[in-house]
């Protein structure tokens, strides 16, 4: 938290009022959500803060209706069974609803209107989202109280709902997350439609701040651990705390760092230009690929290999280039292991190939789901993901299907080591390897 929201967070009740953040400072706009025009808004638990800087302090920063959205959601005819308050009631004229009791005393020091809006609703009986118990709820603009009784006494008698969790989930939901890496050091990254960046820090995923594009992030590269990378057709650098467009003269839909210092990458220019980056900038190769290119993978500074739909490719600076068409690829996921040694993930006919060294073979595959991205950590050691949830182990030997915990559809793999890896997919899907067992990650 920084500037105006956290000295708003700090006045108004801090974490008892609003929870903890589960994002950074980002731009909201409710026709295209990472968009440059719209609001600045940072989600917590409880509250979404949103930034109106045409309003004098206090009221440049106002709360999202929050409670009045999921009200009308959920009971578009009114809340049944509503019973006024009669300990020390307040009606207000306004919404024709009564405030009294415990609730009052917290409405009123807590925020009172500006921080909890109008009530909504009078006192009725709901049963929780969060550990499917009822509680005594009344809703107002910007939150709902529950009433605990078992902690009678104490500052926790009345509870916000976490409606802020629940805004953010749905959030992600509609997000589908296309591109994925990770460190050893525990740093992940994950990018996906309207310009969504995610980043894992600390043992949580949050929203990082805003990246000026509401296209879709096609890819994601760690070269170093202060040194991020993501494209969305133009290219961003993750510097001092915000992503800076870094001007590569080509539209890129997928590169591969080597090292810092050295990158590939396919351009979607003229249906397909081979780039490279030598540490200050990018630059032609002057290859026509044909077509569009859907996955990077470089080995050097002097080899790369790649795929397109129907085609691979590979370029060596002291042989030059080779291409081979294949009718019934759909290539989409491209993992060397070696310049003699990869693999390639395809959703066609076949849904794995293997390189030997001299040709690109089918090779068996225990499902006939498409295949969506490819991992090999070494010539005994593979990953694929793809469609329905589907997750494939290579052992040296053989491919394996592995229990999955979700159907959705995976778009991203990324292995930090043998024992632990994440996965991202459809509806914000992002998965965790550890321990031999994949799991759903909870926002």
């Amino acid at each position: 938290m920084r500037g105006r929201f956290l000295a708003y967070w700090q006045q108004h009740g801090s974490l008892a009022q609003f929870g903890y953040p589960l994002t950074d400072q980002f731009y909201d706009n409710p026709d295209s959500i990472f968009k440059p025009q719209g609001l600045l808004v940072q989600h917590f638990e409880r509250a979404v803060f949103e930034l109106h800087p045409d309003n004098q302090p206090p009221n440049d920063v106002l709360l999202t209706l929050l409670g009045s959205q999921v009200y009308r959601q959920k009971y578009a005819q009114g809340a049944a069974n509503q019973q006024a308050s009669t300990d020390n009631p307040d009606y207000f004229a306004a919404t024709g609803k009564v405030l009294g009791g415990r609730f009052r005393s917290y409405w009123e020091s807590h925020g009172g209107l500006p921080v909890q809006g109008y009530p909504l609703s009078d006192e009725f009986s709901e049963v929780s989202a969060t550990d499917g118990k009822p509680y005594t709820v009344q809703y107002f603009e910007r939150a709902v109280f529950e009433l605990h009784p078992e902690n009678a006494g104490t500052q926790y008698e009345v509870l916000l709902t976490p409606l802020g969790v629940q805004r953010y989930r749905s959030l992600l939901m509609r997000t589908r997350l296309y591109s994925l890496d990770a460190s050893s050091t525990g740093e992940a990254w994950a990018g996906g439609q309207r310009g969504m960046v995610l980043h894992h820090r600390n043992g949580r995923w949050v929203i990082t701040n805003n990246v000026r594009t509401t296209e879709t992030v096609t890819d994601i590269a760690i070269p170093a651990p202060d040194d991020v990378w993501i494209t969305s057709g133009s290219i961003y650098q993750w510097q001092a705390n915000e992503w800076l467009e870094s001007k590569a003269g080509f539209s890129i839909y997928r590169f591969d760092f080597v090292t810092r210092d050295v990158a590939w990458a396919g351009s979607l220019y003229a249906s397909g230009v081979l780039l490279q980056y030598d540490g200050d900038k990018w630059y032609s190769r002057d290859y026509q690929m044909r077509d569009l290119p859907l996955d990077v993978d470089g080995l050097d500074r002097d080899e790369v290999w790649a795929v397109s739909r129907y085609s691979w490719y590979h370029y060596k600076t002291s042989t030059g280039a080779e291409r081979q068409f294949v009718r019934d690829g759909e290539f989409r996921s491209i993992s060397m292991i070696t310049g003699a040694e990869g693999w390639i993930a395809a959703g066609g006919k076949n849904k794995l190939y293997h390189y030997d060294g001299s040709t690109w073979q089918p090779a068996a595959s225990p499902v006939d789901q498409p295949l969506n991205s490819i991992q090999m950590l070494d010539s005994s050691t593979g990953w694929a993901v793809g469609a329905n949830g589907t997750i494939l182990r290579y052992d040296g030997v053989s491919w394996q299907q592995q229990a999955s915990p979700t159907t959705k559809n995976l778009n991203a793999v990324k292995m930090v080591s043998a024992n632990e890896g994440w996965a991202v997919g459809d509806a914000g899907t992002i998965l965790h390897y550890q321990n031999g067992v994949w799991s759903v990650y909870n926002f």
